[in-house]
């Protein structure tokens, strides 16, 4: 079952992201991995053996990857 903590982190994170992305949520290891994707960019979060308070952000176009702060998103993505 997903706790309060978790569903905090995901409504965090969409919030910082925006309109438009469909969300995906699967297990991994003993925790989750949440993808938010859209058109062109497809961003990862763990709670388990990942920087909490960061995300993966792959644009597709280039395959290039890269780490952010949850707290630069809307910054970042702009």
């Amino acid at each position: 079952m997903i706790d309060n903590e978790l569903l905090n982190s995901i409504a965090n994170i969409s919030a910082h992201l925006g309109p438009g992305y469909k969300v995906s949520v699967r297990n991994y290891f003993s925790g989750y991995q949440v993808n938010w994707s859209k058109p062109g960019i497809s961003v990862m979060w763990r709670d388990i053996r990942w920087d909490m308070d960061c995300v993966e952000i792959l644009y597709n176009s280039s395959n290039n990857t890269r780490m952010i702060e949850i707290k630069d998103l809307n910054v970042t993505l702009q």
